[in-house]
């Protein structure tokens, strides 16, 4: 009997879920959060990512932290600073970047971590108060380090400047390319020659790229910070005249992602949120129900499809996979659930 009734729970929690994707209603994937005293280190994540060694590593204010699963443990860079990006290469380096600092990270024998700047390979790169945000691997295995003025490329050998007029914001990839955006609304890929000007629009100006994506009909999406989300089809750019889009525009938009079908959106002032292909936010996860802040910094999804996220106090990640969903009644209006029946 007990069994039973384990079975019919799972399947209205299932069954509603599916609904709940096509309609407003408040349905969530398990959210499992990590607090300071758990990890030991600072409140602030900055960027994440997953190595082939089956490990986390998260950037925090304190340095590197790597977790197994079960435990996790603080890599100090020499001079103790934040690592503000991290990003795992395809021959399982662990390159970090943090101010006036770039580096990597690789296991010895006896599974350390050891760093090795990579400071002594700058050619003609002027890095005082330089910070970096963003590392890259790209389609010719060299790696990209980008701040917020410099964009720094590393054939390991040596790293040297990519000269630009007009450095680009932050880059996302897309399509295994690497892309910017101006503040004048120009957008950029970077190739093996330098920036391209691939478009430019007075709809980019002072949006802030955050993500392009799959969309239908052989077109893209892209995410703004500032300006809400457009269709792109290479020629033309126009705003996605949809309902998500409304409350987007006023959102300021931090980091993004795609999979599934559905949009994960990561904010600086509203934690989390979901928008399907429809263009309708179907889940909003915040302070009020799951995470310990609403400012969510970086995005990254895991082989195992856990959509994994930092923020500003603590990081987590969401059961994309799981058949187990949560139906959250965040008001506490219907009191504590004992039974159910389908």
């Amino acid at each position: 009997m007990v069994y039973r009734i384990m079975i019919v729970i799972l399947l209205f929690q299932m069954t509603s879920f599916e609904k709940g994707l096509c309609s407003n209603h408040f349905t969530l994937p398990q959210v499992t959060t990590f607090y300071k005293h758990q990890y030991n280190a600072s409140n602030r994540n900055w960027c994440i990512d997953h190595g082939k060694d089956g490990y986390v590593y998260v950037g925090n204010d304190m340095g590197l932290l790597s977790f197994d699963g079960l435990n996790w443990t603080l890599n100090e860079l020499p001079a103790r600073s934040k690592v503000r990006s991290v990003c795992i290469s395809s021959n399982g380096l662990i390159y970090t970047g943090s101010s006036e600092e770039i580096g990597y990270w690789k296991r010895d024998g006896a599974g350390r971590l050891n760093y090795t700047s990579l400071r002594d390979k700058l050619i003609n790169v002027t890095f005082h108060n330089q910070e970096i945000w963003r590392i890259f691997e790209d389609a010719d295995n060299n790696i990209v380090f980008q701040g917020f003025s410099m964009t720094l490329r590393y054939d390991g050998q040596q790293v040297k400047k990519v000269e630009t007029d007009v450095p680009p914001n932050l880059m996302v990839e897309y399509d295994n390319r690497l892309w910017g955006s101006t503040r004048q609304g120009v957008l950029l890929e970077l190739t093996g020659y330098g920036y391209q000007k691939i478009l430019q629009s007075t709809r980019l100006k002072q949006a802030r790229l955050k993500g392009i994506f799959p969309f239908s009909d052989h077109k893209a999406l892209i995410v703004t910070r500032k300006k809400g989300m457009f269709k792109w089809d290479d020629e033309t750019l126009y705003p996605w005249n949809c309902e998500a889009n409304d409350q987007l525009i006023n959102e300021d938009i931090n980091c993004a992602i795609y999979h599934d079908g559905f949009y994960y959106l990561g904010t600086i002032n509203s934690g989390l949120l979901i928008v399907s292909t429809e263009g309708k936010i179907v889940h909003e996860i915040n302070s009020q129900n799951h995470l310990q802040d609403n400012t969510i910094l970086s995005l990254r999804l895991d082989e195992y499809d856990r959509l994994w996220f930092t923020m500003s106090v603590g990081l987590g990640y969401l059961e994309l996979n799981s058949p187990i969903k949560f139906l959250i009644d965040a008001n506490k209006r219907i009191g504590a659930v004992h039974s159910v029946v389908f």
